[in-house]
């Protein structure tokens, strides 16, 4: 169970090959977040890579050079999770994460089949007005997006972080080691962690939203700023408003 939390919560767990690609390479390959390909290449891939990986064939998918790493990666996480646990994502999720820490406004989404309370949709701003563009079918994917929270849970699943609620003391430090560098001197990258000085910290981005989060566990302080619109940057007015409170 560990090494499927690992999954979930930091990206994908050590200990299994994909074309020879260890799941630890995977867990600090910064650009893992899927590209925006049309839904026929979609299905074509993933397809593919999803049959591959479920039917006990991992060792002969492609190398990450004859598929797009990026969605190599992101339907891994899903399939491996799916495939170990037993159970479908959505429902994995929810129940070893989302409703053990009370996350009760959180949710994988899943069209047709879940709701999303409260929703709030995306915006673009385009010709001098916000127009609504929101999820599509290859934004908003399973493994690497398609979940809906608020600023309350999100602290629920932070708070988790210092204890031993969701993973293990050692998968933890793993997760917030240095481990790879990145185009920044500043910046270094964990298990799915950006760590820059005493912060760790991510962002992200999907139609009509940019988010992201700012943790200084020395101090125990996090910032989530969650936005639905596709501009401005967040990661800037987080920083100002930790300043706020650090002085």
């Amino acid at each position: 169970m560990e090494e499927i939390l690992l999954f979930i919560v930091l990206g994908l767990g050590s200990g299994a090959l994909i074309s020879g690609i260890s799941l630890g390479v995977v867990l600090t390959y910064r650009g893992s977040g899927i590209i925006n390909l049309s839904v026929g290449a979609m299905a074509m891939l993933g397809g593919y890579a999803f049959w591959a990986l479920t039917s006990g064939k991992i060792a002969s998918l492609p190398s990450a050079a004859a598929l797009p790493i990026a969605l190599l990666f992101v339907l891994a996480c899903g399939a491996l999770v799916e495939k170990i646990s037993g159970r479908p994502l959505a429902q994995f999720l929810d129940e070893e994460i989302f409703a053990p820490l009370g996350m009760t406004d959180t949710v994988a989404h899943e069209e047709g089949i879940s709701t999303v309370n409260h929703r709030a949709f995306g915006y673009t701003h385009e010709a001098g007005r916000w127009n609504r563009t929101d999820q599509d079918q290859t934004s908003a994917v399973l493994g690497d997006g398609g979940i809906y929270s608020s600023i309350d849970d999100l602290a629920k699943w932070d708070a988790a972080l210092y204890d031993e609620r969701l993973l293990q003391p050692s998968s933890l430090r793993a997760a917030f080691t240095p481990t790879t560098h990145t185009d920044d001197p500043e910046i270094e990258y964990g298990y799915g962690w950006r760590i820059t000085g005493e912060t760790l910290w991510h962002s992200g981005e999907s139609v009509g939203f940019r988010n992201v989060i700012v943790r200084y566990p020395k101090r125990h302080l996090t910032v989530v700023v969650l936005t639905n619109r596709n501009e401005p940057e967040p990661y800037q007015l987080a920083l100002e408003i930790a300043k706020t409170v650090i002085g």
